[in-house]
């Protein structure tokens, strides 16, 4: 664990490099018992493990094969819960879906949020955890303001907090 790179902070990680325990304290407001989740943008596993350790049916997924790889590593040897990893978009509805620090890597001027958080809308059947900088990573590019973030992502707003590594983050809640 000393030796290698944990973006997010495990118990096991040895320096903490992300709000990993924060984040999850602030979305750990329902239920996870029997719900089915899908953690977009799983990176390690981090989320995924905590909903499953909560009774949630998880798939964690992630474009970056080597995120998975240390994910299904973490699962195998560390945590051992019971996480789907896959690396592409499932087409079937959920209870949950976590959209935790994902879209800036996607669209750092939040130019397709609006329409990324409508398909989101449209795939969950109870809850939407979205956590996102503020403001965009590239407000030059951007003209989007916190309130207009506000107003196309909807929900309420569970947190606004100063990011460990990079940017203030706001964390929102989206229930159907």
């Amino acid at each position: 664990s000393k030796n290698q790179y944990w973006f997010q902070t495990f118990p096991f990680s040895f320096r903490k490099r992300a709000d990993s325990q924060f984040v999850w304290d602030t979305i750990n407001k329902i239920s996870w018992n029997d719900m089915e989740v899908l953690d977009i943008g799983c990176h390690y596993g981090f989320f995924s493990f905590k909903a499953s350790e909560h009774g949630a049916s998880v798939v964690g997924m992630d474009i970056n094969k080597n995120s998975l790889s240390v994910a299904q590593t973490i699962q195998d040897h560390i945590i051992q819960q019971d996480v789907d990893f896959c690396s592409t978009f499932p087409n079937q509805q959920f209870d949950v879906i976590l959209y935790l620090s994902v879209h800036h890597q996607i669209d750092s001027s939040y130019e397709s949020l609006e329409s990324s958080i409508s398909r989101l809308k449209q795939k969950i059947r109870k809850h939407l955890f979205i956590e996102l900088i503020m403001p965009p990573l590239f407000p030059e590019r951007s003209s989007l303001t916190e309130l207009d973030i506000d107003k196309i992502v909807g929900g309420r707003v569970l947190a606004r907090y100063k990011h460990t590594v990079r940017g203030n983050r706001k964390i929102y809640w989206i229930e159907v």
